[in-house]
């Protein structure tokens, strides 16, 4: 499963030469709150409350951007996407080739969706961790998780607090102990929630926490 599946070519981009209110009403269209304009390898990421502070005559070429050269290759995990726009307040998210070339856009309503429905497939166990800013590798968690026979088939970021995350893992195996056990020897704060069951059904309060990541 890679990010390049995910990509969606509906999302059209925006140009230098495009005002401020051509930005803003392609957004309004799309129901996006941003946009990104791709000048050869050089990606710029524009904000809908950005771009309100500016005079909507102005060139978007005159207009400093809050997000710049900020993209993921195409060979990425779809966990790592979820990841960066998490951390970054991200709507969506271009996508590069290994040359850092342009391929296209996802969009988070669409990577998180999609994510989530494989929360609710099938057997599994859901696990929640709180983790320090500084103390965050998404590749360790997975070798750790792995090591022990384990995939990670989804995951959520939310701040906990100014100085903690809190990570919502979906393994693909239902009895999770040797998983967390090998975790909370690497000194992360781990406990499972619940499991599916063979129905795919997961309860109402677990579904609820899970759909707020979603609010992205």
């Amino acid at each position: 499963m890679l990010i390049s599946e995910y990509i969606d070519h509906n999302i059209p981009l925006l140009k230098s030469s495009d005002s401020v209110a051509t930005a803003l009403n392609y957004m309004e269209e799309l129901k996006l709150e941003q946009l990104a304009l791709v000048d050869g390898t050089h990606i710029v990421l524009f904000n809908e409350q950005h771009l309100l502070e500016y005079d909507e005559d102005l060139l978007l070429d005159k207009i400093p951007a809050k997000h710049v050269d900020l993209y993921i290759e195409d060979s990425a995990h779809p966990l790592a996407a979820a990841a960066l726009m998490t951390q970054y307040d991200l709507e969506i998210l271009p996508v590069v080739d290994a040359d850092n070339q342009f391929l296209g856009i996802v969009p988070g309503h669409t990577l998180f969706r999609k994510l989530i429905g494989v929360q609710l497939e099938g057997h599994g166990s859901i696990l929640r961790m709180q983790i320090k800013y500084n103390d965050f590798s998404l590749s360790e968690i997975s070798r750790i998780v792995e090591s022990e026979g384990f995939r990670i088939e989804g995951l959520f970021v939310e701040d906990l607090n100014e100085h903690e995350y809190v990570f919502i893992l979906k393994l693909n195996k239902a009895e999770a102990s040797m998983a967390i056990s090998s975790l909370k020897r690497f000194g992360y704060k781990v406990e499972q929630i619940t499991g599916l069951d063979s129905d795919h059904n997961l309860d109402k309060d677990r579904f609820g926490m899970l759909m707020k990541y979603l609010e992205i």
